[in-house]
């Protein structure tokens, strides 16, 4: 290569690299506007710390509360159960027409268990759907009337719950709900010509028994 050439050649390159340089310093002109200040990246840094340590705070917070909310729950189921269960042994036998005769309620959850008559204990949830739903409705009955402040009564709305009972443990039922409105306000709502014979039976003062319209007011039976 003779000088002439190596002139050329060492100008395209010097042009190339001046090339390459004003590219890279406008890229890096573009870069550096995102580019926070020194202080405001301190600023951020700070304000992110403190967000951090705000949410390590909140969350020993929340586990306290969770703690206290379970032992509460704790404290509160030792206390109902045996107050449910006392009220469930009041009506269970009439309910299941003498099959299950007493009732027992696990504090930690609640559940319910009932003797049958061979003398063992079987989870209410377990039994025949329609028994299980008397016991329930039961359960709904004791809860209101336990879980009020004193001096207080808490009415009750039934709405078709004895569908899934037979003849006989429907009227024993029905006998139950009418004992129980003697001491708080209890609508029963039903569509079931049976449960309208029994209370155009059995129904007095101060008890009422109202037709919604298009009540037929003497069902066949």
């Amino acid at each position: 290569m003779n000088l002439d050439e190596k002139v050329r050649h060492a100008e395209k390159v010097a042009h190339d690299l001046a090339h390459t340089a004003t590219a890279a310093e406008t890229q890096a002109r573009e870069r550096a506007k995102d580019v926070p200040s020194v202080a405001e990246a301190e600023e951020a840094l700070a304000a992110a710390q403190s967000e951090s340590e705000r949410v390590v705070r909140l969350g020993r917070t929340l586990a306290l509360a969770l703690d206290f909310l379970r032992r509460a729950e704790e404290r509160v189921h030792r206390d109902i159960a045996p107050v449910l269960a006392a009220g469930l042994r009041q009506w269970l036998a009439n309910v299941t027409l003498g099959r299950y005769t007493d009732a027992r309620v696990d504090p930690s959850d609640l559940s319910i268990q009932v003797l049958g008559p061979d003398h063992q204990w079987r989870d209410a949830h377990r039994l025949s759907h329609g028994t299980a739903e008397q016991i329930y409705l039961l359960l709904r009955i004791v809860l209101a009337e336990r879980l009020v402040r004193a001096g207080e009564t808490c009415p009750l709305l039934l709405d078709d719950v004895l569908v899934q009972c037979d003849r006989i443990r429907k009227r024993s039922l029905l006998n139950v709900i009418s004992a129980v409105s003697r001491a708080r306000q209890l609508i029963l709502l039903t569509q079931e010509e049976e449960v309208l014979q029994w209370a155009q039976q059995h129904v007095v003062e101060p008890d009422r028994l109202v037709l919604l319209p298009g009540t037929d007011p003497h069902p066949l039976g």
